[in-house]
């Protein structure tokens, strides 16, 4: 009899894929942490507007779920033209069950997938910066994985709500807009990068507002926007477990919170704790506009992050986005992923045809 067997997830699995999230912790270099999805893997994990496909692999002799890959295939911005590309998330594998080649039986089976389907050319993913087994696995061109090609860094910065201390104010110059209402506007400024969701009236964008109290801000005139950046609350949802420190950390933690109160910073709470943070996405900003026209659309959501009671605004960058120097001085902490282009066929980056624009991708949508 076989032992492990893969096949397609349905709702029937919602359980046990939460408790392989809780079980599959990864490490950076600032902490151990785990992402988890309570009450719904799939509500949180599956976004309006992706096609999403989860392959479990399930041990027989126990009846359980002991890891996870998920597929989702979208309509994104590439050339400034709309494109389907797929992409690879969520690989999980509860430790135990680590080192008997299930992770490379696993894209076998994700590959009959890709085959048997109306599939993407193409494919993007991310690795934890530091998740060094994973990267080594990855990339080692095993048979049946992919191609995996380096395509430079995303951020994710954590910036405490309270950074610019009591002198936030709602900016003048900043207005409010309704997500569908900003559509067309941040379509147009969307198809200037590479990998950004093609969105629609009833997609995502309308998911952040009924789901996750999404408020959006904008500058510049409306035929002409500098800069959008929007806030969502997934915490009830999503939540970012921290579990452990580094032991330089540990160490560390009082004398350092000392110093944090004295300067109204966040302080760094003794593990477990559910990371406290609201989510900022579309961070985008015109292609003829500098980089610091983003800074009043991030004062808006940082000063909604505090009405929110969140200690930190999460926001994602790719390292070519022109305002990414600026915001990672604004960061308290930071937690870096490689970014790939995936391929079964393409054994050469530049067959992937990208024209230099530079790279976005969607933190609260990850």
């Amino acid at each position: 009899m076989v032992r492990y067997v893969f096949d397609l997830a349905s709702s029937t699995d919602d359980a046990q894929l939460r408790n392989v999230l809780r079980q599959t912790p990864m490490k950076s270099a600032l902490a151990t942490i785990t992402y988890e999805s309570e009450p719904s893997f799939f509500q949180s994990s599956c976004p309006a507007g992706a096609d999403t496909d989860i392959i479990v692999c399930r041990d027989t002799d126990r009846d359980v779920t002991v890891g996870f890959g998920c597929r989702s295939i979208r309509t994104m911005f590439v050339n400034g033209q709309e494109t389907q590309i797929g992409y690879l998330s969520s690989l999980r594998c509860i430790p135990e069950y680590r080192n008997q080649g299930l992770v490379a039986r696993g894209y076998r089976a994700m590959r009959k997938l890709h085959h048997s389907t109306k599939k993407p050319e193409w494919y993007f993913s991310t690795i934890l910066q530091g998740n060094r087994p994973a990267r080594k696995l990855l990339t080692s061109g095993r048979v049946g994985l992919p191609f995996y090609h380096a395509a430079g860094r995303f951020s994710t910065f954590l910036i405490p709500a309270n950074t610019m201390g009591k002198k936030l104010r709602p900016d003048s110059s900043v207005q409010v807009v309704d997500g569908p209402q900003l559509l067309d506007e941040i379509r147009d400024l969307g198809r200037q990068y590479q990998l950004f969701p093609a969105y629609t009236s009833d997609g995502w964008i309308r998911q952040c507002e009924e789901m996750y109290a999404a408020k959006f801000f904008v500058s510049g005139d409306k035929d002409n926007r500098d800069a959008v950046m929007g806030v969502i609350d997934q915490r009830r949802a999503k939540q970012l477990v921290v579990k452990s420190y580094p032991r330089w950390l540990q160490l560390c933690r009082q004398p350092l919170n000392c110093w944090y109160r004295l300067k109204r910073l966040p302080v760094i709470h003794k593990p477990p704790y559910d990371f406290n943070y609201v989510t900022a996405v579309l961070p985008l900003v015109s292609p003829e506009i500098n980089a610091e026209s983003i800074l009043p659309v991030l004062n808006s959501v940082l000063v909604e992050a505090m009405q929110q009671q969140a200690e930190y605004v999460a926001v994602g960058m790719h390292e070519s986005h022109k305002s990414y120097p600026l915001v990672r001085k604004l960061s308290k902490h930071t937690f870096d992923a490689e970014v790939f282009l995936v391929s079964w066929q393409f054994n050469d980056e530049s067959l992937f045809g990208l024209d230099g624009r530079p790279t976005y991708l969607e933190l609260g949508w990850l």
